[in-house]
């Protein structure tokens, strides 16, 4: 399998928070390349509840790039490929608002959750948060860091792949019954 694993971390509710971005290349079911950055957000307000969960704080961004900055690397990693996120509707929440706040066009992606496949690959698990799928396959990692959540992802969604014995995300998901994510550059009708 192919593809890229995403996560943020943000630094309140507003998805265009970003303060942390993971990302993970799978070709031919191997780790090929990482990145990891801390992001400035635009507006530098914190939640104490984020803090407390993702541990990054105002003075370790202070001097970080802003998401714009961060965009170049991210897109030379994102665009044209199949994206995985666990609990992707998240993950591609803060990636569009994210772009919106910097007037960023859109990568060319398609994407899926590794949560959504979880629950179908594994029906009778009593949870299908990230802690809990990568316990079951025996896969140790620092939660809520977004390189550690992103690798943890990547192991995550090779092993629903293997387990349900499918070589591709679009037979998983005829199999499964459910929708490849897709986001496309805005196009101008002006």
């Amino acid at each position: 399998m192919d593809f890229v694993a995403l996560d943020f971390e943000t630094a309140n509710i507003d998805p265009a928070s970003a303060c942390s971005v993971g990302i993970v290349t799978i070709k031919n079911n191997i780790v090929v390349d990482e990145y990891y950055s801390l992001i400035k957000p635009k507006k530098m307000i914190f939640d104490s509840s984020n803090i407390q969960v993702n541990g990054i704080t105002p003075a370790m961004v202070e001097d970080a790039a802003e998401f714009s900055e961060v965009w170049t690397e991210m897109a030379k990693r994102l665009d044209g490929q199949m994206v995985a996120a666990h609990y992707a509707a998240f993950d591609i929440k803060v990636l569009k608002a994210s772009l919106d706040d910097y007037n960023l066009a859109y990568p060319a992606i398609r994407y899926v959750c590794s949560w959504l496949i979880g629950k179908a690959v594994w029906p009778d698990l009593m949870s299908y948060r990230l802690d809990v799928l990568a316990k079951r396959i025996s896969f140790q990692f620092a939660h809520h860091n977004a390189l550690e959540d992103a690798r943890a992802c990547a192991m995550v969604l090779l092993r629903e792949c293997e387990d349900s014995g499918i070589a591709s995300f679009d037979e998983m998901a005829k199999k499964y019954k459910f929708s490849i994510g897709n986001i496309a550059p805005q196009v101008s009708l002006f």
